[in-house]
C-alpha cells in the first residue's frame, strides 16, 4: 500500500497526531486514538492515528506535522517530503514509511547527472517503487543529528537535489574503487553504520577477491569440478609452471575489473614463442620469441599489484568468435537468489581471447544463440536452465562463505567439450539499460523488492 506525505504548518495540529486516509487506516486494520510508534528510516516517532475525514482518489494520503521530528529537521527541511508517494506498512504497533534506501557511492559519483555510471538509474528506480532512495557519500553523514545530506527527487522543487534526510534503513552499498587516502574513512563509515542494528546493508563487504574465491569455493564438490586451476603469482616460474601443463593461461589482478588487468599468454610452438593479449589503452596483441622475452612483458604488465595463474579455457565459438556469459542475480522479496539475467559477451573480432564489453565485445542473450550452437555441437553444451542452476548455487555458497549479498555478477565459459567453467564473481556487477532496449533493466527494480524484504515486508512492491 502507498501513501502521499502531506506536510502540515507546525500551528496546524499537534505533532504527535497524524492523520491518514479512511482506505488506509482500514487496511492496516489501525484504532482510532490508540498509540503507535512511526518509523521513517531509523527515526521512530511516538504517534496518534486517526481517519482522515476527506476521500482522496487514487493512492491515500498521511498528514505529518512538519515539526514531527523537530529534533532534526527545521520545519522547512522536513517540508521537502511533501508530495512523495511512499511504501506504508504496519508490523504490530509500528508504522513504516518507506523503506528508505541509502546508496552509498565514492564521491565522484556523488551527482544524479552523471551518464558514465548507473547511479541515477538505481534513483530513479527506487522511486518507482515508492521507496525514499538517495545517494550519499561518506563525507555526507550528520552523525549527531542521525542524518544524510543526500541526493534524492523532491517532488516540491520537481528536480534531484541535496537535501536532509533520515539515516536509512538499508545501505545499497555501491561504492568501489575509493582513492588510498580516502579509504580508511569509507571503513570507519562502514563500520559504524554496520554497528547500528537498524540498518541493514545490500552488499555486506567490497571486492572479495580471485584468489579467496577460488580458494574457499573449491572445498564444494559441486563447484570444485567447474573451477578453472589457479595459483598465487610469484614469479615467471608459475607461468612457465602453468603453460607446460596447459598450453594457455591467463594472469589477473586478484582485485582487477572490467577486463582491464588481464593478460592471456599461449604458447605457440616448441620453441619458445609466445602470444600475449592485454589491454593498455586499448587492446594489444605481442608475440615474443623466448622466456626472457616473456619474462619483460610480464614483469611490466604485473608490476603493481597481486595476481592470479588461472588456466585457460579454449573457448567454444560463436560466429568464429569466441565468448563467455555474465549471468546476473539479484535476491527477490524473499530473500532468494534469481536469475536476472544470461548473456553472452562475444568477442570484438576472431582470435580474440579477452571478451570484456570494455573491449568491444558483442551482448547477446543466451537463449538466442543456444539452437546454433546447439546445431554445431551435436547437444553436448548446457542449456539455460543449467548455467542458470549453477549460477543459483555458486551464489548460495558465495553467501555462505563471505556473508550475505543482494546481487552478483558471475562470470562463465564453455569449453569446446561443452562443460561449464566458473571464471569470476563480481560482487558489485554493472547492469547497464539492457541489451535490446532503453527501458530501466528489471535487476534495478528488483533489488528493491530484496530491500523491502530486509526491512520485513516481503510483499512484491
Amino acid at each position: 500500500m502507498k501513501a502521499k506525505l502531506q506536510i502540515i504548518p507546525n500551528n496546524s495540529q499537534k505533532s504527535d497526531i497524524c492523520y491518514i486516509s479512511r482506505k488506509i487506516f482500514d487496511s492496516l486494520d489501525l484504532l482510532d486514538n490508540k498509540i503507535y510508534h512511526l518509523k521513517f528510516g531509523v527515526l521512530n516517532k511516538q504517534i496518534i492515528l486517526k481517519p482522515s475525514k476527506h476521500s482522496e482518489e487514487g493512492n491515500g494520503k498521511i498528514l505529518l506535522s512538519s515539526d514531527i521530528f523537530n529534533t532534526l529537521f527545521t520545519s522547512d527541511e522536513f517540508s521537502n517530503f511533501e508530495g512523495m508517494t511512499l511504501n506504508i506498512w504496519r508490523q504490530e504497533k509500528n508504522i513504516k514509511l518507506g523503506p528508505v534506501i541509502g546508496i552509498f557511492v565514492k564521491p565522484r559519483r556523488f551527482k544524479f547527472y552523471d551518464n558514465s555510471t548507473t547511479d541515477p538509474i538505481h534513483l530513479i528506480a527506487g522511486t518507482y517503487k515508492s521507496l525514499l532512495c538517495y545517494l550519499f557519500t561518506f563525507n555526507c553523514i550528520d552523525w549527531p543529528n542521525k542524518r544524510v545530506n543526500g541526493i534524492t527527487y523532491v517532488p516540491k522543487l520537481n528536480r534531484w537535489t541535496k537535501v536532509w534526510l533520515p539515516l536509512p534503513n538499508v545501505v545499497y552499498d555501491r561504492g568501489s574503487d575509493f582513492s588510498t587516502s580516502q579509504k580508511e574513512k569509507v571503513k570507519i563509515i562502514r563500520n559504524e553504520l554496520k554497528s547500528n542494528e537498524n540498518i541493514k546493508f545490500i552488499n555486506n563487504r567490497d571486492h572479495i577477491g580471485k584468489w579467496k574465491i577460488y580458494k574457499y569455493l573449491l572445498k564444494y564438490d559441486l563447484l570444485a569440478n567447474h573451477l578453472p586451476y589457479s595459483v598465487r603469482y610469484k614469479s615467471i616460474n608459475d607461468i612457465l609452471t602453468m603453460l607446460k601443463r596447459f598450453n594457455f593461461v591467463f594472469l589477473k589482478a586478484i582485485y582487477g575489473k572490467r577486463g582491464k588487468q588481464v593478460m592471456s599468454i599461449k604458447k605457440i610452438d616448441s620453441q619458445n614463442k609466445y602470444k600475449l593479449s592485454y589491454y593498455s589503452k586499448g587492446l594489444r596483441e605481442v608475440e615474443v620469441s623466448s622466456k626472457e622475452e616473456l619474462k619483460e612483458q610480464v614483469d611490466k604488465f604485473a608490476k603493481e599489484g597481486k595476481f592470479i595463474v588461472q588456466r585457460g579455457i579454449t573457448l567454444l565459438k560463436f560466429q568464429d568468435r569466441n565468448f563467455d556469459l555474465r549471468v546476473l542475480l539479484n535476491k527477490d522479496n524473499k530473500g532468494q537468489w534469481k536469475v536476472m539475467k544470461n548473456y553472452v559477451r562475444i568477442a570484438f573480432k576472431k582470435e580474440q581471447t579477452l571478451t570484456n564489453y570494455s573491449l568491444g565485445s558483442e551482448r547477446i542473450y543466451f537463449s538466442k544463440i543456444y539452437p546454433k550452437l546447439y546445431s554445431i555441437t551435436n547437444n553436448t553444451i548446457p542449456t539455460s536452465e543449467e548455467i542458470e542452476g549453477l549460477a543459483t548455487k555458486s551464489a548460495y555458497y558465495i553467501d555462505k562463505e563471505f556473508g550475505y549479498f543482494g546481487e552478483l555478477g558471475l562470470d562463465f565459459a564453455i569449453d569446446i567439450n561443452g562443460k561449464l567453467w566458473l571464471l569470476e564473481v563480481n560482487t558489485k556487477p554493472s547492469k547497464g539499460y539492457g541489451l535490446e532496449s532503453t527501458e530501466i533493466a528489471r535487476e534495478y527494480k528488483a533489488i528493491f523488492d530484496y530491500a523491502k524484504y530486509l526491512c520485513g515486508n516481503n510483499s512484491k512492491l
